[in-house]
Order: C-alpha cells, then sequence, then structure tokens
C-alpha cells in the first residue's frame, strides 16, 4: 500500500431484493443476492447420462445451462483428473448440482469479488498473507470451541454403475383427450433412475395426434403431443423402452483416528455422492475430510479493524493462535 494512495477493492456482484426507505433516516437498506443464490431457484435443463466425463467438463456444462459465460466462472483446471463413467442429475437446482460436484471432488463453490463463480478443489492450508495483532488491528477477540464439530471416523460410500439390460422403463394406458388444434406437453418419469440409451417414446393415439417433439432426460422424457385435426382426439398409452443404470455394488472406504476416538468417543460421518464411483476417489475423499475433521475446531471472534483486501481462503495469522487460519 502506498501512503495517501487511495485503492479500490471489489466486494462482488450483487442482486438487490427488496429496498428499506425510512423517511426519518440518513440510509436505505437492501438485501442483496449473489448469482449462487440466484442459481437455487434456477432449475438444470441438460440431465442426460455422460459417459466418461471429467468433473470439470460437467460442471462447466452446468453453468452453460445457467446461462453464465466463460468470464463468468473459474473451474479449477485438477478437476480435469477426476473422470467419472457416468455422470448425471435428478431434478435439481443449478446451485445443488454445483454442490453435488464439489462432494465428489472433495471441493468447495463460491462467489469471488468479480461476482465470477469458482469451483476449487480442496489444498492444504498456504503461507499467511495477512496478520492480526493485538497491539496493531484487534480490539477485541473470542476464541469459541466448536467441540461438536469433530468427525473422528469418515465412511465415504462408492457406488460403481453399470448398464442394464433394454427394457420397458416407463409404460401407462391412463388415456387422455387433446382438443382440436391444440398442443399438449406431458412429462412422464422412468420406473428407474437415471437411465441410458433411451428410445424415442411409442404412443398409441389417434391417427390426427402426432408426437412432435420431446426431450430426454436422465430421468424421463418431456413429450409434446400435437392434435391436428378438426376433433378431439385420444391418446391410449405412452411405451418407452432403455437401459437403466444399475448399481454394481458398493464400497465402503473408512477412516479414522485413534486418538481422537479415545479422547472424544467415536464420532462417524457418512458421506454418499452418486460422482464418487471407484474405491480410489473414496479414500482420497475419506482421507482428506478426516484430516480436516479429527481434531476439535478452534474458532476465533475478532472486532478489528480489518483487512477489505482478504479473499475468501486467505491464510493470516491471529492472536495467541499457533495454527494458520484460513478466512471465511
Amino acid at each position: 500500500v502506498v501512503p495517501g494512495k487511495i485503492e479500490w477493492h471489489p466486494l462482488g456482484v450483487f442482486w438487490t431484493l427488496d429496498w428499506d426507505i425510512p423517511e426519518e433516516d440518513v440510509y436505505a437498506s437492501t438485501t442483496g443476492r449473489d448469482r449462487l443464490e440466484i442459481l437455487k431457484d434456477t432449475d438444470i435443463s441438460i440431465s442426460q447420462v455422460y459417459e466418461n466425463i471429467s468433473l470439470y467438463d460437467l460442471a462447466e456444462l452446468v453453468l452453460r445451462d445457467a446461462g453464465l459465460s466463460r468470464y463468468e466462472y473459474v473451474i479449477d483446471r485438477s478437476l480435469r483428473d477426476i473422470t467419472i463413467r457416468y455422470g448425471w442429475f435428478d431434478r435439481v437446482s443449478h446451485r445443488e448440482a454445483l454442490r453435488q460436484i464439489a462432494v465428489g471432488c472433495l471441493g468447495r463453490v463460491y462467489c469471488d469479488r468479480l461476482g465470477r463463480i469458482v469451483i476449487e478443489r480442496f489444498r492444504p492450508a498456504k503461507e499467511p498473507v495477512f496478520h492480526f495483532r493485538d497491539d496493531l488491528n484487534v480490539f477485541s477477540k473470542d476464541h469459541p470451541l466448536a467441540w461438536t464439530e469433530i468427525k473422528n471416523r469418515i465412511e465415504v460410500v462408492a457406488t460403481p454403475y453399470q448398464k442394464g439390460e433394454v427394457e420397458e422403463i416407463y409404460s401407462s394406458d391412463d388415456s387422455f383427450s387433446i382438443p382440436a388444434g391444440e398442443r399438449h406437453r406431458e412429462t412422464v418419469i422412468f420406473n428407474q433412475k437415471p437411465c441410458i440409451d433411451v428410445e424415442p417414446p411409442v404412443v398409441d393415439a389417434d391417427s390426427h395426434i402426432q408426437l412432435v417433439d420431446y426431450t430426454t432426460y436422465a430421468w424421463g422424457v418431456d413429450l409434446v403431443l400435437e392434435n391436428v385435426g378438426e376433433r378431439t382426439g385420444t391418446v391410449n398409452s405412452i411405451t418407452i423402452t432403455g437401459r437403466p443404470l444399475e448399481q454394481k455394488g458398493s464400497i465402503s472406504v473408512v477412516r479414522e483416528d485413534a486418538r481422537s476416538i479415545r479422547d472424544n468417543g467415536e464420532i462417524t460421518v457418512t458421506i454418499e455422492n452418486p460422482f464418487i464411483q471407484t474405491r480410489s476417489r473414496a479414500i482420497a475423499i475419506a482421507e482428506g475430510l478426516l484430516e480436516t475433521l479429527k481434531n476439535p475446531r478452534r474458532d476465533i471472534s475478532m472486532d478489528t479493524r480489518g483487512n477489505i483486501a482478504l479473499r475468501l481462503g486467505d491464510v493470516v495469522t491471529a492472536p495467541e493462535f499457533k495454527d494458520k487460519k484460513h478466512c471465511r
């Protein structure tokens, strides 16, 4: 920092909700939502089953489906090294889809100060970039002990999948009518989820009712039917065939810390995620979580002058702490 020079640091990009503007006060207040909060309210539309896809490519598919350009997100390049045999999403929001990817890569998702969505893997702490000191920038502090957040036995379940045989994955003979000249949208849900190699729907209906469009997802199909005739028509049945993805057993990987269990008792957490499909990925996640969660976490709450240039994940030092801490 150059003395006498003003530095500007962005705090993010936000969209406001309701405003509170009391006439008797000299301020106005509002609530801002970042991009991740907005993605909580938008649903993913690319829920096909993708084969041999990296978590990097899967994350990019989600973000592009949400309407983001390549300048509005940053994805850790190391996610290219994590390839899963089958990747898909159920009927979820874009934010939930990103959360699932974060679990699968042992990572985190957040918005940076430029408003970009960042997806990155967990890494060991780096050197501190800032120091909080009692005699310089700390006015008061508190040291709460987060004892309840200990996890000293980590179980991660890996679930391999394989293609099943071609079979009837949806069938309905619940007939319905479509008025003359109108279109009807029908959403059907497969008997088993997810499914792959889905064949075109077979519609048994009056001759003047046509299947004009359909979209296949991992969990079902959206159909658009049109009555091109001059009288009301009837759809008698809809049948769809395909291959369900079947679980090929499950692999349970357990990592535990004997010393923490002796001191604190056994406290287990179980992690299951459709993107954890191999033993090696389960081991990496179990060992990474155990190292982070096995000991009681000591937090610090400080009243300080702060440093507006600090970013999420920056390492700092704080009074009376021997260990380095992440800025949160």
